[in-house]
């Protein structure tokens, strides 16, 4: 029977069977707090579900996995699971409850870092940018742009496998100067979205309707900004499959690491 939950009580589940089977998987990594979850649960298990803007996500944390089939069969099809873990890591058990549950593998997304910012970002910058000054390019974001923005990143990323905001998060971004376009006739044409964590600097995602220089002019100056603020360490998430952004990465200086995260939908 599915109940609904905060998340005081989901991570008051969580601890109890931490402390009572001590080994659990889970692919709950950041709690998210004052939302109302859709819970299954049994003594050893919990799964809870939630409405993620436009995609459904499912969440769980076991001490035994053989329970994950009929407790994730109760969520509705297109519900999305995400797995961080390390590429080496057996998880070959795991990912056979999920697909028993209905569930099959719709991505695999590997995450880059660039260790040294500062003198990392300039190395492979292409001939026909180099010399320019990124800063010259656009602007940060308004308010007043959020929703052509929203509809840019909307078109462009499949939400199953981005994690796309919502208008309000959205606006929180922008007014914290994590959004910055370049604009052509009064059409936006070009949008990199960024954001901190303590020293790191994550690069979520860029569009580019625009010429080419544009997408490296937003990126470089997405770095020199964090450069600014103290921070030299930058990651970011490229599926597996995306030669064109790996190479695009790849003129800034990213590393693949050793990170993937396993994207599972039901129904597909």
């Amino acid at each position: 029977m599915m109940e609904h939950w905060g998340a005081v009580e989901i991570r008051q589940k969580t601890q109890t069977i931490k402390r009572e089977y001590k080994k659990t998987v889970t692919n709950y990594y950041k709690p998210i707090e004052g939302a109302a979850f859709d819970v299954c649960q049994t003594e050893k298990s919990i799964v809870f579900g939630i409405q993620d803007h436009l995609v459904y996500r499912v969440y769980f944390y076991t001490a035994a996995i053989d329970e994950l089939p009929e407790l994730l069969k109760a969520y509705p099809d297109e519900a999305t699971i995400d797995i961080i873990a390390r590429r080496r890591d057996d998880l070959t058990s795991l990912l056979e409850q999920l697909v028993s549950a209905g569930y099959s593998r719709y991505a695999l997304f590997e995450r880059y870092h660039i260790l040294n910012l500062k003198e990392g970002i300039y190395t492979k910058i292409p001939d026909f940018f180099q010399g320019q000054k990124a800063m010259q390019y656009g602007r940060y974001a308004t308010e007043e742009d959020a929703e052509e923005i929203l509809r840019l990143l909307e078109n462009a990323f499949d939400h199953k496998e981005s994690h796309l905001q919502d208008m309000k998060r959205l606006k929180h971004m922008i007014n914290n100067k994590n959004v910055r376009v370049i604009s052509e006739d009064s059409k936006i044409v070009t949008v990199v979205t960024f954001w901190y964590e303590g020293k790191k600097e994550y690069i979520e995602h860029v569009v580019n309707i625009g010429c080419r220089e544009y997408a490296h002019a937003l990126y470089l100056s997405a770095f020199e900004i964090a450069v600014s603020n103290g921070i030299n360490y930058a990651y970011t998430w490229i599926k597996s499959t995306n030669r064109r952004m790996q190479r695009f990465g790849s003129r800034f200086g990213y590393e693949k690491e050793d990170i993937v995260d396993y994207i599972y939908v039901k129904g597909e």
